[in-house]
């Protein structure tokens, strides 16, 4: 009997112990196999600290090469102090101290909140300069930490802010090429994990990945012409005071933009002046109906295809006066008759430029499409308009004779700058392009942007030299822009004078209870050529965007603007005078 209770105990025992161990042994496997990587990194954490590492966001050059770029925007090392309040011991009230009294954006009273707030680590603040930092620590204070950081800078300020663009408190590009660009400008962060004593001093590196620097871009802008453009902005908007304006010059050659400016503009230094009516990028987003400065790419058109007209052949204007399609045509204020092909671009004949873009009717859409209106450019600069160009189907009998003035389609400047390249340089279109190449600091090599051909032939180069020679005219005596002619070269180019739409007017309903209309007193002015005209340096366009009325015309509003800009690019480049005169015996 003894015996059988013993060895029932024996077998309980056995069971006992058996299903311990094997509790034991699932236990083990969930703490050493299942849960092992959640309780090595919870670990970790009593024993390691990390510490983030970032490099310098990419500066950002102009275009000149000798004797060296010019910066226009760079990151300024700065350092982020932060604190541990737990390992100050008894020397809190001090670190309050010495951190109050050398810190000038820091406030005792917050800081000792963010003392008691029961945080492991706390910011002290952020941005602080390297001489700050080297002072702090100079005093030897517990339980604080200095993390590298940076802050953006514009060493020009407002300088072609509009292109430059700015960041965010977070460092990343909001606008301009700070966003088109910021996956090359964005430095590579690193870190150091290493082992650490219970009062957080460092005992071994674990595991160590190197911060790299942002890229650094060069763009195609020449800071000296971008400064002449930007002064002459600034006389325009003070003296003839239209709403905005800008100017836009490009290398027909290469399709690289020479400057680019706009006012009113903001300093990317100071965001006080960043309103969105100064930061917007209008000539990527703006669009308007171009007016007469249409014309040169209408009669363009009409050499290309219809090989009976020349520079020579007449046309009869109406004395003023014209109706097609049910509507009137007039030459504002003029009573002209007969115009040679060459006189109505120098005059700016609405009837006469008509009557010839009717010669190649079923020709006009294909031409606006070859010249790159209602497409983006593809400057890469931020989201760009593509214009309006209707589709043909939709396109009335009178259409055929207001899109060759220049009503009816809207541009956007890009599109204006891009279509007049092709004509300065022998019928080609090259891409418009802001980047001349990128450097990567790692590498350190640097990958330059390739000019590229748009579209070969948009028009034959005989045509392309044929409508230089028109266009010359513009700014001799009897052409409407006068005032653009710069002494000793020849200017082609073509003035603009459009009439703002007043939008349709539409009731809660959504019911149109007032139709759009051309406003009278409303003008987007402007002049756009090239010079030397016979071999270019560069093609400027110039916009005033509500002129007052007294300045409504292309060639009294922008011409005077595009000659000072025009002068002062051709001295800073060295260009030697060249006068000719082919158009006078015709």
């Amino acid at each position: 009997m003894l015996r059988t209770a013993y060895q029932t105990r024996i077998v309980f025992l056995g069971i006992f112990l058996a299903v311990g161990f094997i509790l034991l042994i699932a236990r083990l496997r969930v703490v050493q196999i299942d849960r092992h990587h959640e309780l090595n990194a919870k670990a970790k954490k009593k024993y390691t600290s990390s510490v983030k590492s970032v490099g310098i966001r990419g500066n950002i050059y102009d275009g000149t090469r000798i004797p060296g770029p010019n910066l226009l925007a760079s990151s300024k090392v700065t350092y982020d102090i932060l604190a541990e309040p737990r390992h100050m011991g008894s020397r809190k009230e001090e670190v309050l101290d010495k951190l109050t009294n050398n810190l000038k954006k820091t406030s005792r009273a917050v800081l000792k909140q963010r003392f008691v707030s029961g945080k492991q680590e706390i910011v002290i603040q952020r941005n602080v300069d390297h001489g700050d930092v080297t002072r702090i620590q100079q005093m030897k204070l517990p339980g604080l930490r200095y993390v590298e950081s940076s802050v953006r800078s514009y060493p020009k300020d407002s300088l072609l802010s509009h292109v430059l663009g700015y960041t965010t408190h977070e460092g990343r590009g909001a606008s301009g090429i700070e966003r088109s660009m910021n996956d090359e400008l964005q430095p590579q962060e690193g870190y150091l994990l290493f082992e650490r004593s219970r009062r957080a001093h460092k005992v071994s590196t674990l595991d160590e990945q190197k911060a790299f620097d942002g890229k650094d871009i060069h763009l195609t802008v020449l800071e000296p012409i971008q400064s002449i453009v930007e002064d002459v902005m600034d006389e325009l908007m003070e003296e003839v005071k239209p709403k905005a304006c800008y100017a836009i010059m490009a290398n027909p050659k290469t399709g690289a933009i020479m400057a680019l400016a706009q006012r009113p503009n903001f300093n990317p230094n100071n965001r006080k002046t960043m309103k969105p009516e100064n930061f917007r990028s209008r000539f990527l987003g703006d669009v308007y109906d171009p007016g007469s400065t249409m014309k040169a790419i209408s009669l363009a058109g009409v050499l290309e295809y219809n090989k009976n007209i020349s520079l020579g052949t007449p046309v009869y204007c109406e004395n003023g006066l014209w109706h097609y399609g049910g509507h009137p045509l007039r030459d504002a204020g003029h009573n002209y008759k007969n115009l040679r092909f060459w006189e109505v671009i120098q005059k700016s004949s609405n009837i006469g430029t008509a009557k010839f873009a009717l010669t190649v009717k079923r020709r006009q859409y294909s031409i606006y499409k070859d010249f790159g209106f209602g497409q983006r450019t593809g400057i890469n600069l931020g989201v760009e308009s593509r214009g309006i160009l209707p589709p043909e189907k939709y396109w009335s009998k009178v259409s055929y004779t207001r899109l060759p003035i220049g009503q009816g389609i809207s541009v956007t400047p890009l599109q204006m700058v891009q279509a007049y390249c092709a004509l300065a340089n022998d019928g080609r279109m090259m891409q418009l392009h802001l980047v001349d190449k990128i450097y990567d600091p790692i590498t350190d090599k640097s990958k330059y942007t390739r000019p590229l051909i748009r579209d070969l032939k948009v028009v034959s180069p005989e045509v392309a030299a044929e409508m230089t020679e028109a266009l010359k005219t513009v700014t001799k005596k009897g052409g409407t822009a006068v005032a653009a002619a710069v002494p000793g070269f020849e200017v082609a180019g073509k003035t603009g004078t459009a009439q703002k739409i007043i939008p349709a007017k539409r009731d809660e309903n959504g019911k149109v209870i007032e139709r759009a209309y051309y406003s009278n007193k409303d003008h987007v002015s402007s002049f756009i050529g090239y010079v030397p005209a016979d071999n270019p340096e560069f093609v400027l366009y110039v916009v005033c965007d509500e002129p007052p009325y007294a300045y409504r015309y292309g060639g009294k509003c922008a011409a005077p603007y595009f000659k000072k800009i025009s002068e002062q690019t051709l001295n800073f480049l060295n260009i030697q005078p060249d006068i000719s005169d082919k158009v006078g015996s015709r």
